[in-house]
Order: structure tokens, then C-alpha cells, then sequence
């Protein structure tokens, strides 16, 4: 079977180092070159350049969850998997929807995260370990602070999208800062993980996706979500 990632904000394919799982034919979905102006625009775009087929599991990492359940709405999805990731704006801390609002007044190359102090991205982020903030950075220099701004105004104009009904599993870091824990459910928290579990967990991920597609394969009728 085969799993579709979904990228974070701006993001790419630069995580998929971190993420093998036997038995399943993985690949990573590139957004669009032109992201265009509306969440519709976006979601038409990734979908005439990426080929994307029915009866696949969709995974996606912080705002690329959002994009995984449009994607399993669109199609006829087996699953869904988030990893630090979110249903609606909601999720977002408090802080970050304040300033909702003046997204569209900060210029474009704020939001290089490039620019962030390294204790920033330790606090947010959960990045602890001197090679991973580097690969971190080596990642945020590719990250175009334009395309990220929209990206965040798409986040709120996801909100509305009907929700998959098919198995969901959602996995999050227990000290996220950006999508705390306490703002959604989710079906397991990682012990001390932060915001960007996908790299500094991944190895735990890993065996609870691995484990929660074993499952999800043999059941018939699985349900919306899986209890763990």
C-alpha cells in the first residue's frame, strides 16, 4: 500500500530521512510552484502536479496534516495520519492566534524561520541536540518566508473542510508548543516531544504508525478513530 507525506509549512521532502516503514511504498507529495491565493487554489494545484490515487493512506506533518485530510476527503482513503499536526486553527496556542489578524501586515520575509534565535527554536520547536538544530537550519534555508506567510493564511481558511471518515491517527508531542496537546485530541503523546516530533522521535513514531497500520489492516471496519 502506499502513503502519501505531506510536508510542513514551506517545507519539503527533508524529513523523509527519518521515516521508513516496511511494507509500505512511501511517497512525498511536493507543493505546488504556484501556491495561488485561495486554499482552493492550493489544494487544485498540488493536485494536477503531484499524481495521487485512490485506496492510500495520507500522512502529514504540522500543516501538512491539514492537507492530508482534505487529500483523504478528495479521495477514497484507507487512513489518515497527523504528526504534530492539526484538525482547524484551533489547535494553534493562544499566542499565535492573536496575531492572526496582523498576518497580512508582517512582511513576507519575517517569516523566514531561518531568522529565529536557536532558543526559540529549542522552545518551539523541542530541539535539543547540536546535529538536528543544524539540519534544522539546513532545512529553514531552503524555506521561502513569502510562501510561508500564505501558507499560514491557509491554515485558517482550511478550518471549514469536512473531516475523513476514515481510521485517524494522531500523533503529538506531549510539550508542543505551536499545537499544544491540551487544544485537540489525540490518540498518543509522546513523552517530552515538541512541536517537530517527526525528526526528534522518530524512531517512537515510526513503531506506533507501524504498529497502528498492522492494526488498521486487519480490521474490517476499524472505525473513525483507533483507541491506543
Amino acid at each position: 500500500m502506499k502513503i502519501y507525506f505531506y510536508p510542513g509549512l514551506g517545507a519539503d521532502s527533508f524529513l523523509a530521512r527519518f521515516h521508513s516503514i516496511p511494507g509500505f511504498d512511501i511517497q512525498w507529495i511536493g507543493w505546488p510552484r504556484v501556491f495561488g491565493d485561495t486554499w482552493e487554489d492550493f489544494i487544485r494545484n498540488i493536485k494536477s502536479e503531484n499524481r495521487i490515487e485512490n485506496n492510500a493512506i495520507h500522512a502529514g506533518i504540522s500543516f501538512g496534516g491539514l492537507v492530508a485530510q482534505r487529500m483523504a476527503c478528495d479521495f477514497e482513503a484507507e487512513g489518515v495520519i497527523l504528526i504534530g499536526s492539526l484538525s482547524s486553527g484551533n489547535a494553534i496556542a493562544g499566542i499565535f492566534r492573536m496575531m492572526r489578524a496582523f498576518v497580512r501586515f508582517i512582511p513576507a520575509p519575517l517569516f523566514s524561520i531561518r531568522l529565529m534565535p536557536r532558543f526559540l527554536i529549542r522552545y518551539y520547536f523541542g530541539i535539543r541536540k547540536r546535529a538536528e538544530l543544524d539540519l534544522f537550519y539546513a532545512m529553514a534555508r531552503k524555506l521561502n518566508g513569502g510562501k510561508v506567510k500564505t501558507l499560514i493564511r491557509f491554515i485558517h481558511a482550511a478550518e471549514r473542510d469536512a473531516r475523513p471518515g476514515c481510521p485517524t491517527l494522531r500523533v503529538h508531542g506531549s510539550l508542543d508548543r505551536i499545537l499544544p496537546v491540551g487544544n485537540q485530541a489525540v490518540d498518543f503523546a509522546v513523552d517530552g516531544g515538541g512541536h517537530l516530533i517527526s525528526m526528534t522521535h522518530a524512531e517512537e513514531i515510526n513503531a506506533r504508525v507501524s504498529e497502528w497500520l498492522e492494526w488498521a489492516a486487519g480490521e474490517e471496519n476499524p472505525g473513525s478513530r483507533v483507541p491506543l
